[in-house]
């Protein structure tokens, strides 16, 4: 098939960003010729590497042509502005459409706008399933859950010592590592959690922060026993040498893959550490990142369940050994594309 993604702008460490990439070339891997409609972005490079980049003007005129001189089978919408252009072009007959809600920020009004071009609307978690079919009303024949994947491959056996090597932080010390979007509504979350956690570090003599995501390095700066990374491109480094991984949605979906005990906290839920007992919360939540209602959490909730996993018994162990063997078996990149890949032959 020939299959076109469609996404605002390619900036870096976004989740949405990531699961357009990792689907592009999931399905490329699989042998579709793949496009991306975008505006551009620092991730350009990126995804030039498996697919073919149709930028410039984000218009509607502009993705009129680019289906008309392409003629692509399909055409996949990721993110708010891509909606809004799905509901105002004219689609040939032959290209079925599809888009994918990701989070609660996209109006109703937008999704219900692409009713009638639709063949079926994606969902990302359980709580987005319920969002677009109970709050927008979409008839639920029409929506389909599928969960993101992560590519297991790339996150398995990275070397623990490259983030302290290239950073100057000691080999024999504790890491605990948040990740996460210092943009827009998440910043106030990261500061919070940042603060507890360089709080909790500066109370141990053997404890280090590290802190990686876009935008980190404008709002937080290098503390005692706290490294502020910036944007990093191998997180699977960034996962292997932490300890601990606090994060929420795709964050911690990939430590959990690369097998870091996780403790997962979002915008919208604290599910804490991810084990048996917590699964569900996590699953219907995607991790923390999605929710009708804020839950509020402690400061001491977080560090009670950071000292559980710095000094976990032999159960916990057992457990968090669990979670991760369940993120590799039901959200692998392999198997969310073959899921797509059905879908987007419905008629």
């Amino acid at each position: 098939m020939r299959i076109l993604l469609i996404i605002h702008r390619l900036l870096q460490g976004g989740g949405t960003e990531t699961h357009v990439m990792t689907l592009a070339q999931e399905l490329r891997r699989k042998g579709h010729q793949v496009g991306i409609f975008t505006l551009g972005g620092p991730w350009m490079y990126k995804a030039k590497r498996f697919a073919r980049i149709h930028s410039g003007r984000f218009t509607v005129g502009e993705l009129r042509q680019v289906l008309a001189a392409n003629r692509y089978d399909v055409v996949h919408a990721h993110d708010g502005p891509g909606f809004r252009l799905i509901a105002q072009t004219t689609v040939p007959k032959r290209t079925r459409v599809f888009v994918t809600v990701h989070g609660t920020y996209i109006p109703r009004l937008v999704i219900r706008k692409c009713v009638p071009k639709v063949s079926r609307f994606i969902t990302v978690s359980p709580v987005m399933f319920a969002y677009v079919t109970r709050y927008c009303g979409i008839p639920s024949s029409k929506v389909s859950l599928i969960e993101n994947g992560v590519s297991m491959n790339r996150l398995q056996g990275a070397h623990r010592g490259k983030i302290q090597k290239r950073f100057g932080i000691p080999k024999d010390v504790k890491v605990i590592g948040y990740a996460g979007r210092f943009t827009a509504g998440k910043t106030l979350l990261g500061r919070r959690i940042v603060n507890v956690l360089t709080a909790h570090a500066n109370s141990q003599k053997n404890v280090w922060v590290v802190v990686a995501g876009r935008g980190s390095r404008r709002i937080l700066k290098n503390a005692t026993r706290c490294q502020v990374l910036g944007h990093i491109d191998n997180m699977q480094a960034f996962y292997s040498s932490c300890d601990i991984v606090v994060g929420a949605g795709r964050v911690a979906l990939e430590s959990l893959a690369s097998g870091t005990p996780t403790i997962a906290v979002g915008i919208n839920h604290y599910v804490g550490p991810v084990v048996p007992a917590t699964w569900p919360k996590a699953v219907k939540g995607n991790f923390g990142d999605h929710g009708f209602t804020m839950h509020n959490w402690t400061k001491a909730r977080l560090q009670s369940d950071i000292r559980k996993l710095l000094h976990p018994t032999a159960k916990l162990k057992r457990d968090l050994h669990e979670a991760t063997r369940r993120v590799q078996l039901r959200y692998s990149s392999a198997a969310m594309a073959r899921r797509v890949e059905s879908l987007y032959l419905i008629r």
